[in-house]
């Protein structure tokens, strides 16, 4: 159906780096021509290159993370090398063994790990990629804060890429100082043409024949529109969305009032089923979402009034939890939150 071999938007997430090799990237986006100018300039510099990347989840990090990592490796260069941590309870120690694993460091009886690492580095650069995971502890956070301390002290030759979480950012500043020396990188929703450009690349992966007439067909311009607006330009659900639609279509023909429908109806569902992993979690951001959208048509007023209403038709739920599942559904791309005089006066507004 449609001219193509498979769906090309049913895997949305990059899990490793074989995952970011296999699907295509949209290295247009200006943030991403940022951040590999400055890498690049930073080969040959004598200074530390440390950086921090943020973003709501779906936006791309761990991709702009492997996009870094693979420009250090087309380089075949042996004294430019890279490293990725994915685990943030990796201890001071664990570091030391992976560098020494990694790069087949010989330690002598005399050495220190710390000084084996020192003097491996003398004439190369390392950049360690470290990959915060979406769900993390407070004890993950004081760990690997501990480690980028103590690897900050061994070589000014080792480079550091944080991709993170805009609230673990928040939670590692309250911890430690290390990330004030880091330069911040904030992801943000595509652009419209982004959004084009990413449905083509994944369409052509999986197209049977060239289609030179609409390289985007099944999707007309306005259709894509009608994504982009109901995606908020999120990565992550612009292809839930495009993997929405193709999953239900059934004519060769794609009708935009049969699009507005289906992701009117069904787009949140499958956006939470998404982004989220634990069932009962999935079945209360539903649940919060539909009394939004059913009882407020929508949109609220006043924060206060959604608690009440949820108190009511749920049972008790506390303030803290309230606040916490509204502001997942506004990362999610969602809802919008406009603040008012405080928190309780904040206007809510499905998108």
């Amino acid at each position: 159906m449609f001219n193509l071999k498979f769906n090309p938007f049913e895997r949305q997430a990059v899990h490793d780096f074989e995952d970011f090799q296999s699907q295509p990237l949209i290295d247009s986006i200006d943030l991403l021509k940022q951040l590999k100018n400055k890498i690049i300039w930073n080969f040959t510099s004598p200074n530390r290159f440390l950086i921090k990347i943020i973003a709501f989840k779906g936006y791309g990090k761990s991709t702009t993370s492997y996009f870094l990592q693979e420009i250090i490796n087309q380089q075949n260069n042996h004294k430019l090398l890279s490293l990725c941590i994915n685990k943030l309870n990796t201890n001071v120690e664990e570091f030391f063994k992976l560098c020494l694993q990694e790069f087949n460091v010989r330690k002598s009886v005399n050495d220190t790990y710390h000084s084996a690492i020192k003097n491996f580095l003398l004439d190369k650069k390392l950049y360690l990629f470290i990959d915060f995971q979406d769900v993390a502890s407070l004890e993950d956070f004081k760990t690997i804060s501990k480690t980028l301390e103590v690897i900050s002290t061994i070589s000014k030759n080792i480079c550091i890429i944080l991709t993170m979480n805009k609230s673990h950012s928040i939670k590692m500043d309250n911890i430690s100082y290390v990330l004030g020396k880091y330069t911040l990188f904030e992801m943000q929703p595509f652009s419209l043409e982004n959004t084009k450009n990413l449905l083509q690349k994944r369409l052509e992966l999986a197209r049977e024949n060239p289609y030179s007439k609409n390289p985007l067909y099944p999707f007309t311009d306005r259709i894509i529109e009608i994504i982009y607006r109901n995606s908020g330009g999120i990565p992550r659900n612009i292809l839930s969305a495009c993997d929405l639609i193709l999953s239900s279509s059934e004519d060769e023909e794609i009708e935009e009032e049969e699009v507005s429908l289906l992701l009117k109806n069904e787009f949140s569902k499958k956006v939470i089923y998404d982004m989220t992993e634990d069932e009962k979690e999935r079945e209360l951001l539903i649940k919060i979402y539909e009394v939004i959208k059913t009882d407020f048509n929508g949109e609220i007023m006043a924060e206060k009034e959604l608690h009440e209403k949820l108190s009511e038709k749920l049972g008790i739920l506390s303030v803290a939890t309230c606040r916490k599942k509204i502001r997942q559904l506004n990362k999610f791309g969602l809802i919008n939150i406009t603040k008012g005089e405080n928190s309780w006066n904040n206007t809510i507004k499905i998108i």
